[in-house]
């Protein structure tokens, strides 16, 4: 190629050549999430993002994204589309994002502003730029695929799932102080770690060096110094400030999505759930049907509700006998069979907006699930799936578990039957006839099932308590309307 130049000639086209940047090796992905500050000095819109690069030609960050995603794990949106690359690149060199609140109250001078949308108390924040090289442009690649993104932290209340770049998340927040790095191991819970000295440093070398406004003993979860309370969060709403002082009584709180319950703080930090003048009261939830309509609806649904908890107790019995359930899959498509019937039949006629049979449905599902191991607690086989339990070791010991399992159930529809009872208002009047109607049917079940050829394991006493709870903290499911 250089055979008719001179040799100077063609020594000075390859110099120029290796010279001119390769854009194809200009990479960005090499680099981490290496500290962030989510809230400072009691102002949410005081927040900033440090990139710590961990190699040379880490700088072409033009159209590189960060994306938030909320405490579920549900994206919410990009935080900031990175307009430019930076200048400066090489290990350990940074780069910051900065509110434009934070950078005016501070001095700081950030390579790019962005908007006060990282999460406050909890979320995820992600950095990419579509999984190639060089950030995509435009960026319209996948949000979902972590895959996609060069690191993500997670922290605070977050409680999504996770992925290759969170592993298990920080529950600390940066909130009046900063989430610092300290190793890079894809585990943000050991990664990351409060900080009380807040060090944002741009790309051109600058730090500002600032204080915790909040110590970062405060949301570790342990009552120390001057602290009011410490429920190991920075979240609001939960009668905990995110500074470890006391809400205000009166405070709205986490709402128990009881409709006849009032949510506020009471005077010793805590959340109350009082219940209203229409409220089933004591230890059940929901509401008393404000008419004769609304009644003979939900009543149906609770109806329907204890035979459908029969429904899937028959598919536990059938996957312990395993005759004509064998396996995890079989059980679930009997249950899945239960479910439909269920929910394609009950009647809602009458019933308010708020009566959600796939919700109910759901929730007999997965407490059943979670309690089988109360009545098949024998054996070392498990049921499998999201069934807890064994399959019984034996006939007999299989046989005596299934009446148990069948006597449970009956028990759940008598203490239905009592919430029925209360709601109509004519034989059960109040509250105290309500309970002695629930300790009537647990008398019953534990007086006459049958335990003699159970395992020791066997405790009808817990069995009797676990169903009263379930059933009277759900009832706010059937009887929704206030």
């Amino acid at each position: 190629m250089c055979r008719s130049r001179t040799p100077v000639w063609c020594l000075l086209s390859l110099v120029a050549a290796l010279a001119m940047p390769v854009r194809a090796h200009a990479l960005f992905h090499l680099a981490v999430i290496d500290e962030l500050a989510s809230s400072y000095a009691g102002d949410d819109t005081q927040q900033f993002i440090e990139v710590r690069m961990l190699g040379v030609a880490q700088n072409f960050v033009a159209h590189s994204v960060f994306a938030a995603f909320d405490a579920d794990g549900t994206y919410v949106g990009d935080i900031l589309e990175v307009p430019a690359n930076v200048t400066n690149s090489g290990a350990n060199v940074r780069w910051l994002v900065a509110t434009t609140s934070f950078q005016t109250a501070h001095g700081v001078t950030a390579d790019f502003p962005m908007p006060p949308t990282l999460p406050v108390a909890g979320g995820m924040v992600c950095f990419g730029g579509g999984g190639g090289l060089s950030p995509a442009n435009p960026p319209n690649w996948d949000r979902t695929n972590f895959a996609t993104y060069v690191d993500c932290v997670a922290y605070g209340t977050y409680h999504g799932p996770a992925n290759i770049h969170t592993g298990t998340p920080t529950t600390r927040a940066g909130v009046g102080h900063s989430l610092q790095r300290g190793t890079s191991t894809n585990n943000n819970a050991a990664d990351f770690a409060c900080s009380d000295s807040l060090t944002p440093q741009s790309n051109n070398g600058t730090v500002v060096t600032l204080p915790s406004t909040i110590p970062c003993a405060c949301g570790n979860g342990v009552l120390e110094g001057s602290e009011q309370c410490d429920d190991g969060n920075q979240a609001p709403g939960d009668c905990c400030k995110a500074n470890c002082t006391d809400d205000t009584a009166g405070s709205p709180c986490t709402d128990d999505q009881d409709a006849c319950t009032t949510d506020q703080c009471d005077a010793f930090g805590g959340c109350a759930h009082t219940p209203t003048g229409n409220a089933f009261g004591s230890d059940d939830s929901g509401c008393l049907p404000s008419s004769t309509a609304i009644a003979k609806c939900e009543d149906g649904v609770a109806k329907a509700t204890g035979k459908l908890a029969a429904s899937i107790i028959k598919c536990h019995i059938a996957r312990a006998d395993a005759k004509k359930i064998v396996d995890d899959s079989g059980e679930d498509a009997c249950e899945n069979d239960a479910i439909a019937k269920f929910t394609a039949k009950t009647k809602t006629v009458g019933c308010m907006p708020c009566t959600n049979l796939a919700a109910i449905a759901a929730t007999v599902e997965s407490v059943l699930d979670a309690q089988n191991d109360d009545a098949f607690c024998a054996g070392s086989t498990p049921f499998g799936g999201d069934d807890t339990g064994n399959v019984p070791p034996d006939k007999d010991t299989g046989k005596c578990e299934d009446k148990v399992a069948k006597s449970a159930g009956k028990l759940a529809a008598d203490i239905i039957k009592c919430h029925i009872g209360r709601a109509d208002g004519k034989k059960i009047t109040d509250q105290l006839a309500e309970e002695t109607c629930e300790q009537t049917a647990i008398g019953k079940f534990t007086t006459k099932t049958k335990t003699d050829t159970c395992n020791s394991c066997t405790d009808l006493g817990t069995i009797a308590a676990n169903v009263e709870l379930a059933i009277d903290t759900n009832n706010k499911l059937i009887y929704c309307a206030p």
